[in-house]
């Protein structure tokens, strides 16, 4: 009797297995490769792959039932359907344990991530992808995103204060600083516009000095040739000693 009970439900389970085996698509049944005879472990498998039962998974599904709006040409009963697909997907996403203290958490953990604005979708973003999402949890993330954004600002700050520093006030070297010359008086020629390093007149006597310089060192070069000259004519033609 035991055996024939045992048989008739190992006949059911493979049969089962086999008829969800023939219903999954060929690339879907690597997930349960080795499983082929066990109906309930093909099943946990596919659920394991397909259902994603994090917080966030939940969370879409909240905002896709909230979201629904009746269509134009959809009748109230289509409505109420689709709205009943709806829930059925949010139960589907539970974990076996779930409570309706863990309801009420969600939906304040919900109700926090929607208010962020747009700048914020990074953050929001980052803990729809955690595995256990709490008040608690979404609390500290908000103090250290702003702790964050604090420290970003001031460097930021500090960046832009070198930078003008370094604009207005430094690096004078190999640059060419612009300055109005209409108030500078010429202590040479008593003229406005220039310096005496830039005075034509110091020009002027500059060049008659070096032109005078280089006048009397022409004259002494020449003095020097002819008296080296003169001496070596002696030489020649002197009395020489027998």
């Amino acid at each position: 009797m035991v055996n024939a009970k045992w048989a008739m439900e190992t006949s059911r389970a493979e049969k089962a297995a086999g008829e969800i085996y023939l219903l999954v698509e060929n690339d879907q049944r690597v997930h349960f490769r080795g499983f082929e005879e066990d109906p309930i472990q093909i099943w946990k498998l596919l659920e394991a792959a397909h259902l994603s039962k994090k917080p966030g998974a939940r969370f879409n599904a909240y905002d896709d039932l909230f979201s629904i709006r009746k269509q134009d040409d959809e009748s109230l009963v289509d409505l109420g359907v689709r709205i009943e697909k709806a829930m059925q997907t949010i139960q589907n996403l539970r974990p076996a344990d779930f409570n309706i203290t863990q309801l009420d958490e969600e939906l304040q953990c919900m109700a926090l991530i929607r208010s962020l604005p747009e700048e914020y979708r990074h953050l929001s973003s980052s803990l729809l992808l955690m595995d256990k999402l709490d008040k608690s949890v979404i609390t500290q993330a908000f103090r250290s995103d702003e702790l964050n954004g604090q420290c970003q600002t001031h460097v930021e700050s500090l960046n832009q204060a070198k930078a003008g520093g370094a604009k207005d006030g430094g690096g004078y070297k190999g640059k060419k600083v612009w300055r109005d010359w209409s108030a500078v008086l010429c202590f040479l020629c008593k003229e406005y516009g220039h310096m005496v390093s830039n005075c034509p007149q110091n020009r002027k006597t500059t060049n008659r000095s070096e032109g005078a310089k280089k006048a009397e060192g022409e004259k002494a070069a020449a003095v020097t040739e002819f008296a080296g000259k003169a001496s070596a004519v002696a030489e020649h033609e002197g009395p020489r000693l027998i």
